[in-house]
């Protein structure tokens, strides 16, 4: 549901904003980070583990 109502705004900031895009490019760029942060942040609440970067081989049993 998260996913559906984020790019229902991205959407909607896109349509409405995409004739101004040239002229005011930080207030579009916002626009689309400031959902796409709240998408982030709401998917880091409901997560259980831990976000942290995994890189390379798989986690050795115990290590946090």
């Amino acid at each position: 549901m998260a996913l559906v109502i984020y790019a229902l705004v991205l959407m909607a900031f896109i349509f409405v904003g995409e004739p101004n895009a040239d002229s005011h490019p930080i207030g579009y760029a916002t626009a689309i980070i400031v959902p796409t942060a709240l998408l982030m942040f709401v998917a880091w609440l409901k997560s259980d583990a831990p976000w942290r970067w995994r890189w390379g081989k798989i986690d050795e049993p115990g290590r946090d």
